[in-house]
């Protein structure tokens, strides 16, 4: 574990002091953060977003440049349609790029944020025997503010955390508000993600070294595999000192049975959490 000494950063962006945070997890994830009072922050390139990361000045230089190509392609006549017709195509390559490099040096842990439940977010991201686990907005940046955390891994840079702003990325209006806006990247979305409503902390790590080591006839092949899936870092896992004290509720999901509950209120008892364990206020409206 490594952590002491590393830079947080609260982002502009916040949730309302009192708002709460809920992240929907499977039953094996809820365990592993029971067990081990952990949460995993996920490497960018492994979520649903491709564009996880993408800076401003991609996004209008992707957009004007589309714009100028639907512009000038009448002038190509046949050409234009057997040919795409790229505008400043060495730019974009090399945000592109960029991107990538961000997205294999960042990982996130992602929240929902609001005062209830969500019908939306159990459908997305859950299945009947998953659990909500929920925790007061200021109780949770409480302990990262007072760096009361660790993490596993290494070669870290900074933690940020925010609440994640939504944009219409092919809006050219859209952009320009998003122009003026602080620098933060990674915590900027499409609009079509918004109903995710989400709070996030991000870990920044030094470049990896991504250049796989080759086979060699003196070194079994399985030895290389394995040194390469070890230094391919997927998730890193902040741990919190206080984990226990901290005001964590579990909530059923909306179609859980009494043999699953019985099992969690059971792994509850057994490491000795005190955690409250509730019913989905939605119990009545999906039954």
């Amino acid at each position: 574990m490594e952590t002491r000494g590393i830079e947080v950063k609260k982002m502009v962006k916040q949730p309302s002091e009192n708002s709460f945070l809920y992240r929907y997890v499977t039953i094996d994830k809820l365990f592993d953060t029971l067990i081990h009072g952990r949460f995993p922050l996920t490497r960018l390139n492994l979520f649903e977003d491709k564009l996880e990361g993408i800076t401003k000045n991609h996004l209008l230089v992707n957009l004007v440049s589309d714009k100028l190509g639907e512009m000038v392609a009448p002038w190509f006549g046949e050409v234009a349609n057997i040919a795409t017709i790229n505008i400043n195509p060495q730019n974009r390559n090399s945000l592109r790029r960029q991107r990538i490099d961000f997205q294999n040096n960042n990982f996130a842990n992602c929240w929902f944020v609001s005062d209830h439940e969500s019908i939306a977010m159990w459908q997305l991201y859950s299945r009947p025997d998953s659990i909500a686990i929920k925790i007061p907005y200021k109780s949770l940046i409480e302990q990262i503010d007072l760096n009361k955390f660790q993490l596993s891994g290494y070669n870290h840079l900074n933690l940020r955390y925010g609440a994640v702003d939504y944009f219409k990325f092919d809006d050219v209006e859209s952009l320009t508000d998003l122009m003026i806006q602080e620098n933060h990247q990674g915590f900027v979305k499409d609009k079509s993600f918004s109903h995710e409503n989400e709070f996030r902390i991000m870990l920044s790590i030094k470049n990896q070294d991504n250049k796989k080591a080759e086979k060699k006839d003196i070194i079994l092949d399985e030895q290389i595999e394995n040194y390469n899936k070890n230094r391919d870092v997927k998730i890193i896992y902040l741990t919190f000192d206080n984990f226990r004290d901290m005001p964590f509720e579990l909530i059923f999901h909306p179609l859980s049975n009494n043999w699953h509950q019985s099992n969690v209120k059971d792994i509850i008892q057994k490491y000795d959490l005190t955690f409250q364990v509730n019913e989905s206020s939605l119990k009545r409206i999906l039954h």
